[in-house]
């Protein structure tokens, strides 16, 4: 099964949903800054593809899910 799920913030969550959902965004935002000045890779998906994305901003598929 391929789904995405997007939730976006506002539509039909609690003030807790959406706390939590900024609070999320906020530490991804920062964990990825921090991993860049580091020099390590950040790993994500898009598009069913698990993707590793060096510092320099270079990408290799690492798997499809």
């Amino acid at each position: 099964m391929n789904q995405k799920v997007r939730y976006r913030i506002g539509e039909d969550m609690t003030d807790e949903d959406k706390r939590l959902a900024a609070a999320a965004k906020a530490a991804s935002a920062d964990a990825i800054r921090r991993l860049k000045a580091l020099g390590l890779p950040i790993t994500f998906i898009r598009d069913g593809k698990v993707i590793e994305q060096a510092a320099d901003g270079t990408e290799r598929i690492i798997e499809e899910v």
